[in-house]
């Protein structure tokens, strides 16, 4: 097929060739960053009017300007801004929110009994020897 439609693998290929313009480009990413909801809902509009123009969704028309143009700004649909280290209380974009009822990950209160932990390693050095 590549032989066959060599300017269709082009096109399919435009939003991740943009996505790495994108990473590599120091004002693009400045501006993905900066910019963040715009260029993502930018993004995801392109790629919808990528998908549509290549369905055939839109008139004939409009396909070849959605196609290219929406391919171009697919690519800032890739990003997302880094995470804030604030002690794990912001989220990201598909993971679910932290629940303030839980209680916080870490050690527990109670001290450590080194000698159960002794004892309970030398049953398992004994159990991996016996049946090794």
């Amino acid at each position: 097929m590549l032989s066959t439609y060599p300017a269709a693998w082009l096109i399919l290929a435009l939003p991740f060739a943009s996505a790495g313009v994108i990473a590599h480009v120091r004002p693009f990413r400045r501006l993905a960053a900066r910019h963040h909801r715009l260029t993502w809902m930018t993004g995801v509009a392109g790629l919808c009017a990528f998908a549509a123009g290549l369905i055939g969704l839109l008139p004939t028309s409009w396909t070849v300007p959605a196609v290219v143009l929406g391919g171009a700004v697919a690519g800032f649909a890739c990003f997302w801004p880094r995470r804030r280290d604030d002690g794990g209380e912001g989220w990201r974009r598909w993971s679910f929110a932290p629940d303030d009822d839980q209680p916080s990950p870490g050690l527990p209160d109670t001290p450590i009994d080194w000698q159960e932990f002794d004892r309970l390693r030398a049953q398992w050095e004994r159990r991996l020897r016996a049946g090794g």
